[in-house]
């Protein structure tokens, strides 16, 4: 089995009798749907319906278990924290405990059955905890583990770019949503990715989201885009434009793939398959996933 190692991963473990109905109470998935074989996708935000972190949410032994990019890790122990009161929880770091692995797909073919490869698809087995991504089956998989063995088998570290595997598939990827400021989820497309349940009760910021479901009214989207060259200068916060009038700008780029803030309001009625977008640099298609509503 061939892994890749990120060190930027945090493990958090929350235990306490009161864990479901805490966790449900402010995160926009549904919680009760976690178990030994099923890990979800959700979101922490805020009261005005910002992002504060994504993350994956498994059950491991019994208890809860968080994997966050290490850069939401404080902020998200703190609102916890803020938000526990009197619920019977615990809310513990246990990243030291453990070492986080990454599956790229084309390793996970070749190490489960193909009717074993779904979305959110759980594997506990001695000392490690194997997550399918909750996303998109094609992220790979996510594991954890207690004495660096794989369901007790020894391993191969590859120096697969984790990152690349996002921005191919369209998926902004937790370091550059950790940079983002004052992202709503659904202009990150997280409502496209199983991250939050509209038909679960109250949470943390869910008023601003429904509605804005409802309605239907995203100001902006970030898209996906491919260029048609490779282009080595630095490009962020560059303009693209769509019929020579200025609709968003360039948040991240990676090789050939980037993501692009467009104001929806500005290519109203634009059919956008169809659609040519530029910057000063180079020529853009949107790089359409089938996950990807738009």
């Amino acid at each position: 089995m061939k892994v890749s190692k990120n060190e930027n991963i945090s493990v958090l473990e929350i235990s306490g009798q009161d864990r479901v109905e805490f966790l449900n109470n402010i995160f926009t998935n549904d919680v009760s749907k976690v178990s030994n074989k099923n890990s979800i996708y959700t979101c922490l935000l805020n009261p005005q319906g910002k992002l504060i972190a994504d993350l994956i949410l498994s059950d491991y032994k019994n208890n809860f278990y968080i994997l966050c990019y290490s850069d939401f890790t404080e902020d998200l122990i703190k609102i916890l924290k803020i938000y526990k009161l009197r619920s019977k929880v615990e809310i513990t770091d246990v990243s030291s405990t453990f070492q986080y692995y990454f599956i790229d797909f084309e390793n996970l073919k070749t190490t489960l059955n193909k009717s074993e490869i779904f979305a959110g698809n759980s594997f506990v087995s001695n000392n490690s905890l194997l997550v399918i991504d909750p996303r998109l089956i094609e992220l790979g998989a996510h594991v954890i583990t207690e004495d660096n063995l794989i369901d007790g088998q020894e391993y191969e570290i590859n120096n697969e770019d984790i990152d690349l595997n996002y921005f191919k598939n369209g998926v902004i990827p937790s370091s550059l949503l950790s940079k983002l400021k004052k992202v709503y989820p659904l202009e990150a497309n997280i409502h496209l990715l199983n991250g939050i349940d509209f038909k679960k009760g109250c949470y943390v910021g869910q008023e601003v989201t429904a509605r804005m479901k409802l309605k239907n009214k995203i100001p902006k989207i970030i898209f996906s885009l491919i260029s048609d060259r490779e282009n080595n200068h630095e490009d962020e916060n560059e303009n693209i434009y769509a019929n020579d009038q200025v609709v968003g700008k360039i948040i991240a780029k990676h090789d050939r793939y980037y993501f692009a803030s467009i104001d929806m309001r500005k290519i109203q009625g634009e059919d956008l398959k169809k659609m040519n977008l530029c910057s000063d640099s180079c020529n853009f298609v949107i790089n359409h996933q089938p996950w990807f509503g738009y």
